[in-house]
């Protein structure tokens, strides 16, 4: 048994239109070190980075959970 955890920047087109590609680039970057800070630390293993949003896999609920918030 697994659990999922997904994240997605809500209205990253929108974002990105307000801001422009260098500032959403680096709002991007700054998602996916908080991302994979947070699920090695809950112990789990990222499967996929999607663009705007992260695909991880954890062995128990609360790690995901935990990563999440």
């Amino acid at each position: 048994m697994a659990t999922l955890l997904f994240t997605d920047i809500v209205d990253s087109t929108v974002t990105l239109a307000r801001v422009g590609d260098t500032q959403w680039r680096r709002l991007l970057e700054a998602h996916d070190r908080v991302a994979r800070a947070s699920v090695a630390e809950g112990g789990g293993r990222i499967v996929k980075s999607l663009g705007d949003g992260v695909f991880a896999r954890f062995d128990a609920v609360p790690d995901a959970v935990a990563a999440g918030r």
